[in-house]
């Protein structure tokens, strides 16, 4: 019974490091946390367009996207070089403080 538990622990063990091995080559995509500061707690800002698809190589600065926030446009950039891995909201969805949108993978 030791056994099994043993290669249980490992395995969940290795699962995890793996999975925060992953984490560090990826960078999530944000809205700048500055942008919230006047805002309260329950206020949420929405996505309005992709301007880049999955799978596209993103340069450190490049436009990604828009959302509104507040009856204002704000632009939402890459926060370096890579490829756009995954798009977590989508357009037309609210997100909230904190929210993460996307993932680049750096090159």
């Amino acid at each position: 019974m030791r056994t099994v538990e043993f290669d249980q622990c490992r395995r969940t063990w290795l699962r995890n490091k793996m999975a925060h091995w992953l984490e560090c080559f990826m960078n999530d995509v944000t809205l700048d946390p500055h942008l919230w500061l006047t805002l309260e707690a329950g206020d949420q800002a929405r996505l309005e367009r992709w301007l880049v698809s999955e799978g596209d190589v993103v340069h450190a600065g490049e436009l990604l996207a828009q959302a509104r926030l507040l009856h204002q446009t704000v632009d939402i950039a890459a926060p370096h070089t890579g490829v756009l891995e995954t798009i977590l909201v989508p357009a037309g969805e609210r997100f909230s403080r904190g929210a993460v949108l996307a993932r680049v993978i750096p090159l």
